[in-house]
């Protein structure tokens, strides 16, 4: 396969087609010519004076993105992306652009919209290959967080750990959980384009910390987890995705089921087995429980998550896991 080169800007050198269809005919125009007349910006452009005539084009051409004015109406097939040209900077929306910014700003803008939609198409067929991994546990002090965090750190690179601890193990400075909640309440598409930003790099695992206030966690609803991982299947970048959840901060058992396993860490002695049956005859009796076969009950070593013995423990723990599952 031939790799593609990048220009100076960072976009890949290939012309990419953009049809734009405006209420002001002139502006389409206008930026038709611009967009041609830019040997720096990889893209051509083709103006339409109504939906009509645009409708009827990319049925037989196809175009990389459709630049549309607010006012247009057009109903459109496949997953061509559309951007929406606003005329007022301060309604500036996921999914649109300001239409009176400079030129060369425009461009970048749209040129950045088709890129970010090529990675995501990409993305999907990578889909398959991300499992996500819930560990939670009804007894404490059983080693649930450094199994987490360790499991992340067999996939070098390639996991990510995200907290739903009451009280995480360490800081949120950024702010970046809070955001992240955010994102999932609102449903909000800009998480994409923010992904890499809402975590944290600490050897080679990408961490999001627990909230500060885990009654934030509390908030969410089955729905609002459920986005979230699409958005993080969708966008393909982690192989393994780890959620620590405590007890406290765990609002709903049906969440689960929407994880491929469930690691459920666990101690010897009376107390930890008394535990454990409540916790099983429990979840028995809830009306949506279906997700028994996904539990995995293990005894984690007591040893720090970077360790040689847990790195050990955690490369068993999958070759067991490909038989077991």
């Amino acid at each position: 396969m031939m790799a593609m080169k990048k220009n100076e800007e960072g976009y890949l050198l290939k012309k990419y087609k953009v049809a734009i269809c405006d209420e002001e005919v002139d502006f389409a125009f206008s930026l038709m010519n611009y967009m041609n007349g830019e040997k720096e910006y990889p893209c051509s452009g083709v103006a339409f004076t109504n939906e009509e005539h645009l409708f009827h084009y990319i049925k037989e051409q196809k175009v990389d993105l459709i630049l549309l004015g607010e006012q247009m109406e057009v109903e459109l097939e496949g997953d061509t992306k559309i951007l929406w040209l606003t005329e007022e900077a301060l309604k500036i929306q996921t999914g649109s652009v300001y239409k009176y910014q400079s030129g060369e700003m425009l461009l970048k803008n749209i040129l950045d919209a088709i890129e970010e939609g090529r990675e995501r198409r990409l993305s999907v067929g990578r889909q398959k290959d991300c499992l996500i991994y819930a560990v939670y546990s009804p007894i404490g002090r059983c080693g649930k967080t450094n199994l987490a965090r360790g499991i992340c750190a067999n996939y070098m690179g390639r996991s990510l750990y995200i907290g739903f601890e009451e009280y995480g193990s360490f800081e949120d400075e950024t702010g970046i959980s809070q955001e992240l909640l955010y994102y999932m309440k609102n449903k909000d598409e800009g998480f994409h384009v923010r992904l890499k930003q809402f975590s944290i790099q600490e050897g080679q695992s990408y961490l999001v910390p627990s909230p500060r206030c885990y009654l934030d966690l509390r908030m969410l609803e089955r729905e609002d987890i459920e986005w979230l991982l699409e958005q993080l299947k969708e966008e393909g970048t982690y192989e393994r995705i780890v959620f620590d959840i405590g007890t406290g901060s765990l609002f709903d058992f049906s969440i689960f089921s929407l994880f491929d396993r469930i690691f459920i860490p666990t101690l010897e002695g009376e107390t930890a087995n008394r535990k454990k049956e409540n916790f099983l005859k429990f979840i028995r009796e809830q009306e949506e429980y279906v997700w028994e076969k996904k539990l995995y009950f293990l005894q984690v070593p007591n040893t720090n998550y970077n360790s040689l013995k847990m790195e050990e423990y955690v490369s068993e723990l999958f070759r067991e896991e490909k038989a077991v599952f």
